[in-house]
């Protein structure tokens, strides 16, 4: 397998134990309702699909040459923006969809990551 596929596997499991750690906290603040969860499987489901979209993209530029490969990046970058502000945007201006809800998940790989890091220096 794929190191990018086994680093994104990871990623999922991680993004739905956040999930489930997300969902309690709200319902137990008394805040869920079914925006928020349709809200949260948006956001999550964008969170590795923007993962796996940085890693295919780095996979193609390291084959180039650098100046092609800082172009390639440079595009990739602002599409995986301009993809992400789409979804907030959508997600703020529908009403069947908890924009909090969105925002939050695009931020477990980070979690995710910054976590595995401390573990392995621990």
């Amino acid at each position: 397998m794929d190191t990018t596929l086994r680093e994104t596997i990871k990623l999922l499991k991680g993004i739905i134990v956040l999930d489930i750690i997300f969902i309690a906290i709200i319902y137990i603040l008394g805040k869920f309702d079914i925006p928020m969860l349709q809200g949260i499987l948006i956001g999550s489901v964008y969170a590795l699909l923007n993962f796996r979209l940085i890693a295919v993209s780095l996979k193609r530029a390291v084959q180039m040459s650098p100046g092609r490969a800082q172009i390639f990046a440079s595009i990739s970058y602002m599409g995986r923006l301009a993809l992400t502000a789409a979804i907030i945007l959508a997600a703020i201006k529908v009403d069947y969809i908890n924009a909090f809800g969105v925002i939050v998940p695009m931020f477990f790989p980070k979690i995710i990551i910054v976590g595995s890091a401390i573990n392995r220096k621990v």
